[in-house]
């Protein structure tokens, strides 16, 4: 029986000693038991097992690596009850949220370097599962393009004379 289910659902027909199957997320927490006949047509039942599947988890980034300073990387993980972000770049550790039921975390680095950015996913009594990594590089502030001409010579000039125009970009 699946959970919330008051009553057991059969498989029947089965006559191997094991079966398989690939549960999905609706599986999670239901319950089995295995109910078998002799020759005789005794029948004895086993205890109930519940099964608990592991929650997917995940953890990514909205860009990829590498980002300028002052990017805005949104920070997703999925798989648990409660989350916690920070970061190491050198010798400095920084908290980026605390533990927190929100699985997304906005990251707007200021300095450029190699940062390896963590996430702890935890269940609903803060018990940790799972810490997972991504490596990220940031790089110094992206400068804007800009381009300046110049003439070699000032207006107004002549029909039919050279000019030379140059560009610094």
């Amino acid at each position: 029986k699946k959970k919330g289910q008051t009553d057991f659902s059969t498989w029947s027909g089965k006559t191997n000693a094991s079966e398989t199957f690939t549960p999905d997320a609706s599986w999670n927490e239901a319950q089995f038991y295995c109910a078998v006949k002799d020759g005789n047509g005794e029948t004895v039942q086993s205890d109930a097992a519940t099964v608990t599947l592991k929650a997917e988890m995940s953890f990514t980034a909205s860009v990829a690596s590498p980002q300028t300073t002052n990017t805005t990387i949104v920070l997703n993980a999925t798989g648990g009850n409660q989350y916690k972000f920070y970061y190491q770049c050198g010798d400095t550790w920084k908290r980026l949220q605390d533990v927190s039921a929100t699985a997304q975390c906005s990251w707007k680095p200021t300095a450029a370097g190699t940062y390896t950015l963590y996430v702890d996913i935890m269940d609903a009594s803060g018990k940790v599962l799972d810490c997972r990594k991504i490596n990220y590089v940031i790089t110094g502030v992206a400068t804007a393009l800009t381009a300046a001409m110049t003439a070699q010579y000032a207006s107004p000039q002549k029909a039919g004379t050279t000019i030379r125009l140059n560009v610094n970009a």
